[in-house]
């Protein structure tokens, strides 16, 4: 059987749409806090989109809300400092730490209280005094390991006020504290910084989902949308510089996946990597960015963290910390997808996995008559190893027709049944077929970007991978594949090199 050199790896684009579519310097010191700031530096364009941090069980454009929830590694010994621009009352700010302790704020705590505190990043003694009043909770012994912390808002009011619509630069503090309502869902500025002593930890702190609004009018407007940038952390290791680059969007919600959309709720979900409209169900069509990664819609177990078929990647405020292990612990709350508790486990799960490149092993094939690498009447099995989560394919070629064999890619062993029938349903000759014409390539560090309820962007969004060095690649590494059908049976895609950017509008 002859080896075919593994495919080189797509980056696969989702544009997921609801309605019709779907460095600072304060003085001299500088802290690199991780939240709001990185998304809005002191030279930041655009406007703001503030963190929306709220309980709905059925939001439509809010499908998978959280308490405005982080994800942090700590090292025992280090310091994690919280702040957020609400968090002038008490328990506004919650921490779980990986064996499943509570801390809450105090109503003294956490408070950002001005666009120039967002920008200075917390108080830390011997480095920052002009900074805010930080929560802050020092990891003791025992509890290295992924932190969650939850920042929580006013109430659950989704109403934008028109005064909302500031830039990313703009003093936001009137907006927060007097023209949003009483009990508004919205957080203008919140962060997360790690330090030991006076020596800050960046790229530390990471987010599933990130649900946010942006009230810009209009919304067809190229200069006043969202311009943050992310880096998605893939399972196998790999890094995505995502730049929004001004999209907008009133109520939306990004992460990244391994599968994009679907439309066949069981283990082998079939991607589907179109948009969805209003009436689309999101529970059966895009795996809950909130859960542990899993086989199926309901499974919301991790099966030890290994041969898993959705992923849900991390998205970093800045470049993965060289510091991260592969492997970390986390307490992983099991009553509610939305607010974290003190319900459930402490697992292992998994952080910064070394970065792998596609590769097959062991490859054979065993006819079902048990002979090797010959297959007769009733075919037989296609043996081979991966290290990689994918997709295969398999091409057989018989007299003048090609049978294609695609699937799931899991982790090790994977047994692909050819059922020793031609490409038109009919059993091949009774005297077998050599397989060695036969290729075998794979598809793995696959990873999509779903993008909920944007109603536009007029610049294009860029998608760039960075090397092993978190630079970019020359040339740059941005093909992306946009699939602009409107029927799971229509499969057309088009592919775009994304420095040239794909743009949309509301509507499209």
């Amino acid at each position: 059987m002859k080896r075919k050199k593994v495919t080189k790896k797509a980056i696969k684009l989702c544009k997921v749409l609801l309605t019709s579519l779907i460095l600072v310097i304060l003085n001299s010191t500088i802290v690199k806090a991780e939240g709001s700031r990185d998304l809005y530096p002191a030279n930041a364009i655009g406007n703001r989109a503030f963190l929306m941090s709220m309980v709905c069980s059925s939001c439509a454009y809010n499908p998978f809300p959280t308490i405005g929830r982080q994800y942090v590694y700590a090292k025992e010994g280090e310091t994690i400092y919280t702040g957020s621009s609400v968090a002038n009352t008490a328990n506004r700010i919650k921490i779980y730490s990986p064996s499943g302790k509570l801390y809450s704020s105090t109503s003294t705590t956490g408070l950002i209280d001005d666009r120039a505190k967002e920008l200075a990043g917390p108080n830390i003694t011997g480095l920052t005094t002009n900074g805010y009043t930080p929560f802050s909770i020092l990891v003791s012994t025992g509890e290295t390991g992924i932190w969650v912390v939850e920042f929580y808002s006013k109430g659950t009011s989704s109403a934008q006020p028109s005064e909302m619509s500031i830039s990313a630069t703009a003093e936001w503090k009137t907006v927060q504290n007097n023209n949003l309502p009483a009990a508004s869902a919205f957080i203008a500025a919140w962060d997360v910084t790690v330090a030991n002593g006076t020596t800050v930890k960046n790229g530390r702190v990471y987010m599933n989902v990130f649900n946010a609004s942006i009230n810009t009018s209009p919304n067809n407007n190229a200069t006043n949308g969202f311009f943050g940038k992310f880096y998605a952390l893939t399972k196998d290791g790999f890094v995505y510089k995502i730049d929004n680059n001004g999209q907008n969007g009133y109520s939306f919600n990004n992460f990244v996946n391994n599968k994009g959309t679907t439309y066949i709720q069981n283990e082998k979900d079939k991607k589907d990597n179109k948009g969805l409209s209003t009436g689309n169900n999101y529970s059966t069509s895009l795996w809950d960015p909130r859960k542990l990664d899993g086989y199926d819609k309901t499974n919301n177990t991790n099966n030890n963290g290994d041969n898993i078929l959705n992923i849900t990647h991390k998205m970093f405020y800045q470049t993965p910390s060289t510091e991260l292990p592969e492997r970390a612990n986390i307490f992983w709350s099991t009553a509610d997808l939305t607010t974290w508790s003190t319900t459930g486990s402490s697992i292992e799960a998994w952080l910064k996995p070394i970065r792998r490149a596609p590769d097959l092993k062991s490859i054979h094939f065993k006819g079902a008559e048990g002979s090797l690498n010959t297959a007769g009447l009733k075919g037989g099995y296609f043996v081979f190893n991966s290290h990689v989560i994918g997709e295969y394919t398999i091409t057989i070629p018989i007299a003048s027709s090609t049978i294609t064999l695609k699937g799931q890619l899991e982790l090790g062993e994977n047994k692909v049944l050819w059922d020793g029938k031609d490409a038109n349903g009919n059993y091949i000759l009774e005297n077998g077929v050599s397989l060695t014409g036969v290729n075998i390539s794979i598809s793995g560090a696959e990873v999509h970007f779903p993008f909920l309820d944007v109603e536009s962007n007029y610049n294009g969004l860029y998608i760039e991978l960075l090397d092993e060095n978190m630079k970019l690649y020359s040339p740059t590494r941005d093909i992306t594949y946009w699939n602009l059908a409107t029927k799971p049976n229509n499969v057309t895609q088009k592919k775009f090199n994304w420095t040239k950017q794909y743009k949309f509008s509301y509507g499209q």
